[in-house]
């Protein structure tokens, strides 16, 4: 009887040694996303508003240049950009705004299966947080699927991507649960993004929805096996790269 209880009280131990063998293996990971032409299309639209815009101003507009500063926070870019027309800008574009924005194709898929998977789920975007969520709402993505401590919009950083210091809250959250920089990876669709997650030490998986294709982030030094044409791809990379 002895013999029998400690045979099971040996399988126990190494059931339950296994089990902890395997979360200590594979610690709980996560994905940031950046926002805008990554999770939902923007660029089209926001274009075609930015030059209406200037259109009623009566100033030259130059597509060229808007795009260069494309990913930084909005009023930084309108202040560069504009100069002084930026305040009549905004309530231009205010007027302008009626929030037809469409995600991406497949995302609500994706993030259901990432949840089923498991991983803590965040958004490090430059948008202020107001339209991000608008945003998010027009098109039909539940933002209750990230985590409320990992959305970081603009207001919420000390300093705007490509800094380190906009990831460090995420990266500070992540560590007090766990996870290591190793287990962090940023998604966006921006050589600015690529930048940012070098800056921060995280990983990164590149879309090629916005503007930049994938030889801009080849020639940026980003490794081909790391760019995706767009967010509907993510399930099957992160299988082919073994993130569990």
């Amino acid at each position: 009887m002895k013999a029998r209880e400690e045979t099971q009280k040996t399988k126990s131990s190494e059931r339950s040694g296994g089990l902890l063998g395997k979360l200590h293996k594979n610690p709980k990971k996560a994905f940031i996303f950046d926002f805008d032409d990554t999770l939902i299309n923007t660029k089209d639209i926001s274009i075609k508003r930015h030059k209406e815009a200037v259109r009623r101003l009566g100033i030259e507009f130059d597509e060229k240049e808007l795009i260069k500063r494309w990913g930084q926070p909005w009023p930084q870019m309108l202040s560069e950009f504009l100069g002084d027309g930026a305040k009549e800008f905004v309530e231009i574009m205010k007027g302008l705004e009626d929030m037809g924005f469409r995600q991406i194709e497949g995302t609500n898929n994706f993030l259901s299966y990432l949840k089923s998977r498991n991983f803590y789920l965040g958004i490090l975007t430059s948008s202020q947080r107001e339209w991000t969520f608008k945003k998010a709402e027009s098109a039909s993505i539940d933002i209750r699927n990230f985590e409320d401590w990992l959305i970081f919009c603009n207001e919420d950083v000390k300093e705007c991507k490509p800094s380190a210091s906009a990831f460090e809250p995420i990266i500070n959250g992540l560590n007090a649960r766990g996870v290591s920089k190793e287990g962090i990876y940023y998604c966006g669709d921006l050589i600015l993004d690529l930048e940012t997650a070098r800056n921060a030490g995280v990983n990164f998986i590149a879309v090629t929805t916005g503007f930049h294709k994938k030889e801009d982030f080849i020639k940026a030094g980003l490794g081909g096996g790391m760019i995706i044409n767009s967010i509907k791809e993510l399930p099957s990379k992160i299988e082919e790269l073994k993130i569990y």
